[in-house]
């Protein structure tokens, strides 16, 4: 975006706007659906920059309701989201900000590490369990999962859980 707000949300309009008649041509087109989708996703992240929240809410839920459909892991996120947990994120953000809602704001932060597939705890993590066999988008994706998560809890009065 580099800090133009209002362009990358034209840039991605305009890409969707390409890119859904293709993609209600051809609905069995994975690809085409994930990428409309995507761009929906960048759309609430400008959208959420720009302090629209309730617009960018909107648009990272019909993002998600794609990405679940055709559980669209392992995707480059150069072009799209990681996954769902990337959605996620911006899902428990988008509710922490909104009116500081932060039980679903850590719902979301929950449902991204789980969909991100691990299960790490303070107590079980090895140098054996986040290895290169994790790739470097989605340890980035899972650190901020967990980070967002402890700011929400500290916010909650929940520090044991916190830290």
């Amino acid at each position: 975006m580099n800090a133009d707000r209002s362009g990358a949300l034209q840039a991605y309009r305009d890409s969707r706007s390409s890119l859904k008649p293709m993609a209600e041509a051809d609905p069995q087109n994975t690809l085409l659906q994930l990428d409309v989708a995507g761009m929906d996703y960048h759309q609430g992240r400008a959208l959420a920059l720009a302090g629209r929240h309730a617009e960018a809410l909107a648009k990272m839920q019909l993002s998600l309701g794609v990405f679940e459909k055709y559980r669209a892991l392992g995707r480059s996120s150069d072009d799209s989201p990681h996954g769902t947990g990337a959605i996620y994120i911006w899902l428990g953000e988008l509710f922490a900000l909104r009116g500081g809602d932060l039980h679903h704001s850590l719902q979301h932060y929950e449902k991204a590490i789980a969909s991100l597939g691990t299960t790490l705890t303070p107590t079980n993590v090895t140098p054996t369990n986040v290895t290169p066999a994790m790739d470097d988008d989605t340890r980035c994706e899972l650190a901020t999962s967990y980070m967002k998560m402890g700011h929400v809890l500290t916010r909650m009065g929940n520090l044991q859980d916190a830290s």
